[in-house]
């Protein structure tokens, strides 16, 4: 008997956003300067972006910097209270 087939997979936020730009991913790691498979672990929650590289997302996907890092403005509130 075979496995079923997965037809909906889960988008992450940053595979989400490049999606929605109709970017490829190995252009937006070009972008960044780095290995496109990086990008990929990224997408699939595998480790998650160096802020100069957060920077250069949100500016290649038209957002700000904290739809790349998924920080919520009640945490940005509570690391600037310290």
């Amino acid at each position: 008997m075979t496995k079923p087939r997965r037809t909906h997979s889960k988008l992450t936020r940053l595979r989400y956003m490049r999606l929605q730009r109709g970017i490829s991913i190995v252009r937006a790691a070009e972008y960044i300067e780095k290995h496109f498979t990086t990008l990929s672990r990224w997408e699939l929650g595998k480790g998650a972006p160096d802020i100069d590289s957060a920077i250069l997302l949100a500016k290649l996907y038209k957002c700000k910097v904290e739809d790349i890092s998924g920080l919520c403005p009640d945490i940005r509130k509570m690391a600037a209270d310290g």
